[in-house]
């Protein structure tokens, strides 16, 4: 088995308002039962955002895990075996985790730029792109002023195939995790969308940001019985 870092991004969806209640709860009560975790380097345990795109508006429905393994193995035995894991399965409607190898990574996200870069980026196959935030407090307003134009820009760009907005803390940490055709496609977007290209003006001459993270990977296996894209 391939011995090198791995990332790992699960969604869950659930239907049931107690099931969701329970989902909601784990944002606080996870730390313990991640905390001895065989290879878990990172795990962050998100929220989502109402729709497909950024949203001020929480979607109490879906979660996002995303994880950072020391090797694959260790992220299979995981979610094959770890009985946290099963009960997210079995009180989840839907779930599907993407397994991802990192070929860029900037910026930071807690301190850290937590990504072991190793991958070769191939340009005609699909990619996953991670954007994240901490906003300022003082910029909260101003920065999502922004953010309906920018989010149904990415919704509607050509070649984006996935897209949800997540989120460790409502309105202040923020993130989206989307999928594209290929590389061209996404940069296409990001380089000639004019809302895109205006929010990131924004963001520099605003310093809306107290810290922010990018990243892109190439997808390595995706598995669950949910079918995002």
């Amino acid at each position: 088995m391939d011995s090198t870092q791995i990332t790992t991004v699960t969604f869950f969806t659930f239907d049931k308002w107690k099931e969701q209640l329970w989902a909601f709860s784990q944002m606080r009560l996870s730390a313990s039962f991640f905390a001895n975790v065989e290879g878990l380097q990172v795990f962050k345990l998100m929220g989502t955002g109402a729709g497909s795109g950024f949203s001020a508006v929480p979607d109490f429905s879906t979660y996002c895990l995303l994880a950072i393994w020391k090797r694959q193995e260790d992220a299979q035995t995981f979610f094959e075996k770890n009985a946290y894991a099963t009960q997210w399965y079995q009180r989840a409607a839907k779930h599907a985790t993407i397994g991802l190898e990192p070929t860029k990574a900037r910026g930071k996200w807690s301190g850290q730029q937590p990504f072991e870069l190793y991958a070769t980026k191939q340009e005609n196959e699909k990619i996953v792109v991670l954007t994240r935030a901490t906003i300022k407090t003082k910029r909260i307003f101003e920065f999502w002023k922004y953010v309906p134009h920018t989010s149904k820009a990415i919704e509607q760009a050509k070649g984006v195939i996935f897209m949800k907005g997540v989120g460790e803390l409502p309105w202040i940490q923020q993130a989206t995790i989307s999928v594209w055709e290929n590389s061209k496609a996404m940069k296409a977007f990001a380089y000639q969308n004019v809302f895109h290209k205006t929010a990131i003006q924004k963001t520099y001459e605003r310093d809306w940001y107290e810290e922010e993270l990018f990243a892109e990977f190439q997808i390595i296996w995706m598995n669950g019985n949910w079918q995002l894209f």
